[in-house]
Parts: structure tokens; C-alpha cells; sequence
């Protein structure tokens, strides 16, 4: 989470100090996929701390 916050603001700053459409427009989106990468990976270990807690798999 640490990672993906510093990682999301340099790429709102780089965003902003680009001239052309197309780069701001990249650059936003590169930040949404991170943003969603991030909640699925948070999920994934969730998920797998459940599977592995299960007594009835035990």
C-alpha cells in the first residue's frame, strides 16, 4: 500500500507537467490500473489467509 501510494502521486505529478493530452491521459490511467492492482493483490492475500485457516481443510 506504501508503494502504491508514493507510486500513484508521481504519477499524478508527472501527469501534470505534461503538455500533451495523450501523456496526462496515459499517465491517469496507469494510475487507475495500479490503484486495481493493488485492491486485487490486497484481496488475494485475503483470500488465501482464509483458504489456509479453514479447519475443515485441515
Amino acid at each position: 500500500m506504501e508503494n502504491t501510494t508514493w507510486l500513484i502521486d508521481v504519477l499524478k505529478e508527472l501527469q501534470s507537467q505534461q503538455p500533451k493530452f495523450v501523456d496526462q491521459a496515459l499517465l491517469a490511467d496507469t494510475a487507475v490500473v495500479v490503484t486495481a492492482l493493488d485492491q486485487r493483490l490486497t484481496e488475494l492475500n485475503g483470500e488465501l489467509d482464509g483458504r489456509t485457516w479453514n479447519p475443515a481443510n485441515w
